[in-house]
């Protein structure tokens, strides 16, 4: 077996179940697909806002830099730096986060539980929130 090394295997094989545990709640997002005009666009027109409505949230100088920036979108070359910040005049949160399609434990092939209190100085990690998933394509049928 392949682990990280100065990791004691069963410290590893903890760490791998706390982040299935954590992240078992946000996997129903993987079935959410991309809007077909983009997460900007998308959440633009919900909000009845202009192509210049969002310019001027976004101090730029006209309604085709904000076209842009929607386009920059669906080709995958917008920075998160412009991401976040058209998210942000449209009131929302960009979130990037790793999703791991399977459980670790399954992808590695170990699957021994391992009791939290055999290793000191770490605690498992706790559920905190539940997270609402629509049916796929829901958000992109709504945005076409």
């Amino acid at each position: 077996m392949l682990h990280h090394r100065g990791m004691d295997p069963k410290r590893q094989e903890l760490r791998r179940q706390q982040l299935d545990a954590q992240f078992e709640p946000l996997r129903p997002i993987l079935t959410v697909g991309r809007p077909n005009g983009g997460w900007i666009r998308c959440f633009r027109e919900a909000r009845g806002m202009s192509l210049e409505g969002l310019a001027q949230r976004l101090k730029l100088a006209s309604r085709s830099l904000a076209f842009q920036l929607e386009k920059a979108e669906l080709d995958e070359t917008i920075t998160l730096r412009r991401f976040r910040a058209a998210a942000d005049s449209l009131g929302c949160d960009l979130a990037i986060v790793f999703v791991p399609r399977e459980p670790l434990s399954r992808l590695t092939g170990e699957a021994d539980p391992v009791e939290p209190d055999m290793i000191e100085g770490i605690a498992p990690v706790e559920r905190k929130s539940t997270l609402k998933i629509t049916p796929k394509n829901t958000v992109a049928n709504d945005c076409d």
